[in-house]
């Protein structure tokens, strides 16, 4: 991973609340459930992020993207895929055990 580019990513993160770090298409789910708690220093969004690379870099596959969104103190840095298709979001998203999926038209939350 480009050192440059992941230190913009950590700035990033914590002056926004959410965003994604790839092309989405309409519906967005996460594959994993990955989180980290209280102070967010560059070196544990550095940890977390080539984690999150290796993972994707086993998938093989162009379509995966790494999202983020924060609440309170609590950051959510997961492994995503979006789709067109809001039912096969539902279905893959309910297959790894997410609450819901985001819209990016409608800019909401869809639970399962």
């Amino acid at each position: 991973m480009n050192k440059d580019k992941t230190k913009k990513w950590f700035n990033e993160i914590l002056n926004n609340n959410g965003g994604n770090l790839g092309d989405a298409k309409r519906f967005i789910f996460s594959l994993t459930n990955n989180t980290i708690n209280g102070d967010l220093t560059y070196k544990r969004f550095n940890k977390e992020l080539n984690k999150l690379n290796n993972i994707a870099k086993a998938l093989n596959t162009k379509d995966l993207f790494i999202g983020y969104w924060k609440n309170e103190n609590i950051l959510y840095l997961d492994l995503n895929l979006s789709s067109n298709n809001k039912d096969d979001a539902l279905i893959i998203a309910k297959k790894f055990n997410q609450k819901a999926i985001y819209d990016l038209k409608t800019n909401k939350e869809i639970f399962i």
